[in-house]
This record gives C-alpha cells, sequence and structure tokens, in this order.
C-alpha cells in the first residue's frame, strides 16, 4: 500500500512540474520567431507529446517495484530453494517503534520542520515569480537557482539530522533495558562503516540517504534489538546498530559472550583479520545455523574479493569445500547454513537495498527452520 500511495503522489507531483519545465525553453524560443500569443500552441504540443511518455515511464517503473520481479532475487541451490521456499520467514514484531519514538522524535522533529520551512518558503516563492510574471525565462532562472540553493542547504540540513539521530541514538543498554527480546548481533569491519548501498527510486522513504548497515538494521530490527562493537576511535556512533565499546584486549572475550545471547548473527563479510576470526569462531561454537553472512555492495572486484575471503575460511573452519550457486550474471548477496553447516547461497541481479532486504528474508526461513529442527 505504501509503494502504491508513493506512486500516485509522483503521478500527481512529478508529471505536471516535468511538462512545465520541459515546455519553457521551447516556448520562449518560439515567442522570437511567432506572432504574439501564437507561442503558446508550441507548449501544448509539446506537453501533449511530454506526457504520454511521463505516463508510460511512470507506469512502467511502478509496476516494476510494485510485482518486485525485477529484483529476482533466490536461492542459488535449486535443491535448498524447493526445501525453504515454502517455509514462513522469521516473524516481525514492532516493539522497537517504541525504542524509535522516544529516544529520537524531539531532534528529528525539529530538523525535519526547517526542512520543511525552507522548501516552502522556496516553493511559495518560485510560483509567485513565475505567477506574478508569466515571464517563462524568469521562472526558468528562478527555477535552477532554487534548486542549487535548495540542495546546498538540504546538504547541511541532512548532516544536520545525522547527528542529531547520532547524538540521541541509544545506547547498547538503554536499548536492551527498553526492548527486551534476544539481540540481533551485527558483525562487521570498522572499513565498512558507512559503506553505501544503491537505491531505486519508490522503493522506500530517503533510502538513498541510508548507509548499507542503516538498511539491513530495518530489516532486522523487526526481528529484536540491534546490537554491534563499535569503534573506540569514533568520535560519535555510527547510525544503525546501538554500540558497545571495549579495549583492544577485551573486544574479543565481549564478541563471544554476544555470540552466545543473540537469536541471529548478521556478518556482514570483510576482507580484515578480525572478520575471519569472527567467522571461524562462529562455526567453533557451533552458531552457524543462526548466522547470515552478508556481501556487501561493491565493483566485482570486491564482491569475488569477499566471497574467496568467505570461501577461505568457511574450508578452514568447517574441514570441506565451499561450492558456490550462481547463476551467470547474479551477485551473492547473502548465505545462511542449514543444521549440519552446508552453506544456503542467496543470490540476486543486483546489490540494490531491496534487494538485501529480500535476502534477508529468505535467510531467515533457513535460520527459523533451524531453530525449530532444535
Amino acid at each position: 500500500m505504501n509503494h502504491l500511495l508513493r506512486a500516485v503522489f509522483n503521478l500527481l507531483v512529478s508529471v505536471p512540474v516535468a511538462v512545465f519545465l520541459v515546455t519553457i525553453i521551447p516556448t520562449f524560443v518560439s515567442s522570437f520567431f511567432l506572432p504574439p500569443g501564437e507561442a503558446r500552441w508550441v507548449m501544448y504540443g509539446v506537453a501533449l507529446l511530454v506526457a504520454p511518455l511521463f505516463l508510460w515511464g511512470w507506469w512502467i517503473q511502478t509496476r516494476m517495484v510494485l510485482s518486485r520481479g525485477y529484483r529476482k532475487v533466490e536461492f542459488g541451490d535449486p535443491t535448498m530453494a524447493a526445501r525453504y521456499q515454502a517455509l514462513p520467514e522469521i516473524p516481525e514484531t514492532w516493539n522497537n517503534r517504541e525504542v524509535k519514538t522516544k529516544i529520537r522524535r524531539k531532534g528529528t522533529t525539529q530538523a525535519k520542520f526547517r526542512s520543511f520551512a525552507g522548501h516552502f518558503w522556496y516553493m511559495s516563492g518560485y510560483l509567485i515569480v513565475v505567477g506574478l510574471t508569466k515571464i517563462p525565462l524568469i521562472g526558468l532562472i528562478f527555477h535552477a537557482v532554487k534548486v542549487g540553493y535548495e540542495r546546498h542547504v538540504g546538504e547541511k540540513l541532512d548532516a544536520l539530522t545525522d547527528e542529531v539521530k547520532r547524538l540521541e541514538a541509544p545506547s547498547l543498554e538503554e536499548l536492551l533495558e527498553i526492548d527486551s527480546r534476544a539481540p540481533i548481533l551485527l558483525l562487521r569491519s570498522f572499513q565498512d562503516d558507512g559503506l553505501a548501498v544503491e537505491s531505486i527510486e519508490f522503493e522506500g522513504k530517503n533510502t538513498n540517504k541510508l548507509t548499507f548497515e542503516e538498511i539491513l538494521c530495518r530489516h532486522a530490527m523487526e526481528w529484536g534489538p540491534v546490537i554491534a562493537i563499535g569503534d573506540p576511535n569514533e568520535a560519535m556512533p555510527q547510525l544503525g546498530a546501538a554500540r558497545a565499546y571495549f579495549t583492544h584486549d577485551k573486544w574479543q572475550d565481549a564478541a563471544l559472550e554476544m555470540l552466545r545471547k543473540s537469536q541471529v548473527i548478521l556478518i556482514v563479510m570483510g576482507l580484515t583479520p578480525n572478520v575471519a576470526w569472527e567467522l571461524e569462531r562462529i562455526f567453533e561454537k557451533s552458531h552457524h545455523s543462526k548466522t547470515i553472512v552478508i556481501f556487501p555492495p561493491g565493483d566485482e572486484f570486491a564482491t569475488a574479493s569477499r566471497f574467496l575471503m568467505f570461501k577461505k575460511t568457511y574450508e578452514h573452519a568447517m574441514g570441506s569445500d565451499c561450492y558456490p550457486f550462481l547463476k551467470p550474471g547474479y551477485l551473492p548477496l547473502a548465505v545462511a547454513f542449514d543444521t549440519v553447516g552446508k552453506p544456503v547461497c542467496i543470490n540476486g541481479p543486483l546489490q540494490v537495498s531491496m534487494g538485501y532486504g529480500d535476502a534477508l528474508h529468505l535467510a531467515s526461513k533457513v535460520v527459523l527452520a533451524n531453530r525449530e529442527a532444535c
């Protein structure tokens, strides 16, 4: 329903604006060559040509998003697909909503109000100038200045919003005090903090401004509070998981304790020795049945390097070969494990945020099946 409402809103807003902007230039240029009053027919003609194209593009894109068919995230092994496809996912709960609203409401509301006020005054000025002058060129110039200045102000407002969220984000202790569910542990290399992921229009509110960690947490937080070990050198916590900080000589003991207490373990496969150590401990302590390994977005070489690191670590820890199931043109998004530790690969054609959400939900079927089997 949210996607449908967003698509309708986009249709009502973007098409008139797009048609207006596209018709300004030909109307202004033709006014030098045509008699007074005749230039409007050029505007009408261009509008008649452009409007159907925008409607057609809107319908194609909206249909793809609503159907989710363009992502095609699936189990790589057909045998595993037949085994897990029909099983339920980890059920989503809403306990964490109270945490978000109680702790972050004040700061984010202030930032949103400032952003709304800025957009309101710019749009009001835009309409007044165009409405009073009725000169398309002035409207076009004003629009260009508005967009440039608004982008500058918008970047500052986005930075302000992020800073407010970081300052008011709950610590690990505060989060676990409010949310009593068993935690979701996020493991990753500190080098991957702030990693970006490509978004797609209509897919979610402001997803193009979220980091990869925030995308993962948006899905995982429905299963439980997401926690992580923070970089002791960072000035403020990153957005996403609630963090606890430990010295260099104590973080491994803390990680082992978190592994034991967590109901699900998400590990973003990195290239550092610490990530390999964490993955080896997962197999050593038999936590693989509740673990999901995630391959973050990157170029072809980076993705291949991360998968090779995973393959070597798995084979060293389990003493058996790891054979990936990849179709031509597909990329590894996530890997879960059955009760005996056999990898269950989940692949997709694109490394986009919606694809990772689908991959997590497919992997949760495997985790839930392992949980019920025990």
